[in-house]
């Protein structure tokens, strides 16, 4: 690893914009000697959302919000989509996982959620459900607090809540359904 991959790396693990001394690296953008012959996801694990810009390939990286009301865990279904899954989505160039959760759950339900109540919950890779070649990682928090009425907005169809017993008539996504949900159960937040 060169010298300037190691001071990228040193200074923003975690996706915290730091000064070196005399530089400013205001894009988060990781040197080349970084990037080449590693895969995305050990990319991903050491720069977060400073190398999605530079992702070639085609993997996706998304952030979700888990938010549980009556033992009951929300998921949604967008427009012309069939499955529910996590309310949340990609990670913009430049975005940490907490900020796109917070822009996600703003645009998708309209309610405003702060940083600090967000809790780190999981972190899981699942082939994509209709490209089982892309690999879509999640990183997952638990929404403790929000302000504002949840309701579908934006591209979402539908919202439902669900105890661990999915039921027969709708497809859950495979992150959901096989890694959130029984971890849930298991930590006994859902029923």
């Amino acid at each position: 690893m060169s010298v300037a991959c190691e001071k990228f790396q040193q200074h923003f693990s975690g996706d915290r914009l730091r000064r070196l001394p005399g530089k400013v690296f205001s894009k988060r953008v990781p040197p080349d000697s970084c990037i080449r012959g590693r895969t995305s996801a050990s990319l991903y694990r050491a720069f977060g959302s400073a190398i999605l810009a530079h992702m070639q390939d085609g993997d996706i990286y998304k952030a979700s919000g888990v938010i549980v009301v009556d033992r009951k865990v929300l998921v949604e279904r967008s427009v012309n989509k069939e499955y529910f899954i996590h309310p949340g989505g990609k990670i913009e160039a430049g975005e940490t996982p907490e900020q796109a959760v917070i822009r996600e759950l703003k645009e998708e339900l309209g309610i405003t959620v702060r940083q600090e109540d967000l809790l780190f919950f999981d972190e899981n890779t699942a082939p994509a459900a209709h490209s089982p070649e892309v690999q879509v990682h999640m990183k997952v928090f638990i929404v403790r607090k929000w302000s504002g009425d949840i309701a579908p907005a934006s591209e979402v169809a539908e919202i439902r809540w669900l105890s661990s017993e999915v039921p027969q008539d709708i497809k859950v996504g495979s992150i959901m359904q096989h890694e959130t949900i029984p971890k849930l159960k298991a930590e006994g937040i859902i029923d």
